[in-house]
């Protein structure tokens, strides 16, 4: 049965997420089909990576591909739950292996399974967590050092099967790193020093399910399955990709694609219409962990007061914006996923569409006017301008819509498009901007701390709204250190409810992609933490 894509009212994204919410009930072979060994699964892939090391490429297309080549400490599964990996528990607090220290410092021990093993045999042990560690913050490789790592003041060895690693101070997202452990012994050769020329990056060796046999750059990678893989060997033998360009031939491109693979991955959402009638297929539309929103830059005197920023969220209709996405791009209520643990689900609650509760903020606010025209304060028309990126569809889309439901409440809005570099990297950062779409990612460096907090405005961090609010830099700070996952949780529902309230910036929307695989390939769950590959050791085809 294909996935649900257009169901009506409050249930379509609680269908497009059945899947994932049965996962656990799934990955038992389907009533009539014997879980098969063997076969080869094809993936065309629109993107593909530059290179194949996490510390230097992280792209989308990279992480895919990384799950099938290498094995991390802690995963999370679709429901964004901890599970260990190749750890033998996840560590908390609860279990005893994340303490506070009497210092200030925070230390979570990882106990490794036995008899690890990487792709060529050698073993894994605790020594490869702290070479890991160590060419993700030396600065003669990495500058500056990929967030989270720098928190980390020491890896211990305890043994070959144990590591504790010492953070500076508390560190929630502890669990985030050492997702993609790296063989110590790869990179002894005394002729290429770890960098992005070494060989290693282009033919990697790893622990994960599958180990990369070729990579013909712009054509095709092949992996077999590992037989040393910790969890068992793959069901399946082989995995063959098929690299696109993400180009605008793509979407439609899909159609004939679908004729010679099994999984097509990296879509635009505009390829549904070409694909929704193959009986043959499942289709997918998953978070790509990316949400977009409408900034606010508080140093704009209108801006500043909340309550014209309400009367612009009353203003917006975030269905309709879905709708110009052909439906597909789920309305977003927080800086959080919405499947995710952070996530607070009172935030739907905060400002549906409502052009009268619009107006009337603006006539709290003082801006006085009928629907007719313009309206004006003090002898100064509401106008306002919104600055945007050239070059990216969806934004441009919203724009224009954005510019007719506020002047049907009496705000004239100017559209003004840029050169992405001079947005990221002259407007924002100086703040000469009054309103602009972004978007938030999972990136480890977007911590709420520096998102939201009043000391975060740059260069020091991403406080490009330049707000400012005491309880949540209190939270925000409380954060930083919290390492129990229940007060975590706590911390970031009171944020959510607290930013909602404020509106430094209104989410409109999740990012999305289109997925599709045939209906003969079984426990594929695309996961928007970790991507679609995330249980490819579970695959299996009819």
């Amino acid at each position: 049965m294909k996935s649900l894509l257009r169901p009506q009212g409050k249930s379509r994204w609680k269908s497009l997420m059945l899947a994932s919410a049965l996962i656990a009930a799934s990955l038992a072979p389907h009533a009539g089909h014997a879980a098969a060994n063997g076969g080869v699964v094809r993936i065309v892939s629109v993107g593909e990576p530059a290179l194949l090391n996490p510390v230097f490429d992280m792209s989308p297309e990279a992480l895919e591909i990384y799950n099938l080549i290498f094995s991390g400490l802690i995963q999370e599964n679709a429901r964004a739950e901890l599970e260990a990996d190749l750890v033998t528990i996840v560590p908390t607090a609860a279990n005893g292996l994340v303490k506070m220290q009497p210092n200030g410092e925070m230390s979570v021990t990882y106990k490794l399974r036995s008899g690890l093993k990487w792709h060529d045999g050698h073993p894994l042990t605790a020594e490869d967590l702290l070479f890991t560690w160590q060419v993700h913050t030396d600065p003669k490789v990495k500058y500056p050092p990929t967030p989270g790592y720098e928190q980390i003041r020491l890896v211990e060895i305890v043994n070959s099967e144990t590591a504790i690693v010492h953070f500076h101070r508390p560190y929630g997202d502890y669990y985030r790193l050492f997702r993609h452990v790296l063989p110590r012994h790869s990179f002894r050769s005394k002729h290429w020093a770890f960098a992005k020329d070494h060989p290693y990056n282009r033919h990697p060796v790893g622990s994960g399910p599958f180990a990369l046999k070729d990579w013909s750059r712009g054509q095709s990678a092949i992996l077999d399955a590992n037989p040393l893989y910790h969890r068992a060997r793959p069901k399946l033998d082989q995995i063959r990709y098929a690299f696109k360009p993400a180009d605008y031939h793509a979407i439609k491109d899909a159609l004939s694609w679908a004729d010679d693979a099994e999984i097509l991955r990296g879509m635009s959402i505009a390829s549904y219409d070409y694909l929704k009638n193959r009986p043959e297929l499942d289709l997918h539309v998953i978070s790509n962990g990316q949400i977009e929103y409408l900034l606010f830059n508080q140093q704009h005197p209108a801006l500043a007061d909340r309550r014209v920023r309400r009367a612009l969220a009353f203003a917006t209709d975030r269905k309709a914006i879905s709708d110009l996405l052909l439906g597909l791009a789920e309305p977003a209520y927080s800086d959080q996923l919405r499947d995710s643990w952070k996530y607070n689900p009172q935030t739907e609650n905060f400002y549906g569409n409502n052009p009268s509760q619009a107006r009337h903020n603006l006539q709290m606010a003082g801006w006085q006017g009928d629907d007719s025209s313009v309206r004006s304060k003090n002898g100064q028309p509401l106008e306002l301008t919104l600055t945007l990126a050239m070059g990216n569809k969806a934004h441009q889309l919203v724009g224009r819509y954005l510019q007719q439901a506020w002047k049907d409440v009496g705000i004239d809005l100017k559209v003004k498009n840029v050169a992405p570099r001079v947005l990221h990297e002259d407007l924002l950062p100086t703040g000469d901007f009054e309103l602009t779409l972004g978007t938030w990612t999972q990136h480890p460096g977007e911590t709420p701390f520096r998102r939201w907090h009043s000391t975060q405005a740059p260069p020091q961090g991403l406080n490009y709204a330049r707000f400012s609010d005491y309880q949540v830099d209190e939270i925000t700070r409380a954060l930083q250190s919290a390492v129990n996952l229940s007060e975590q949780k706590r911390l970031y529902s009171q944020l959510g409810a607290l930013v909602a309230e404020q509106l430094p910036a209104l989410p409109l929307y999740y990012g999305a992609v289109l997925e599709a695989n045939r209906k003969s390939l079984h426990n594929y769950f695309p996961n928007a933490h970790m991507g679609t590959t995330w249980n490819s050791y579970s695959w299996w085809l009819e």
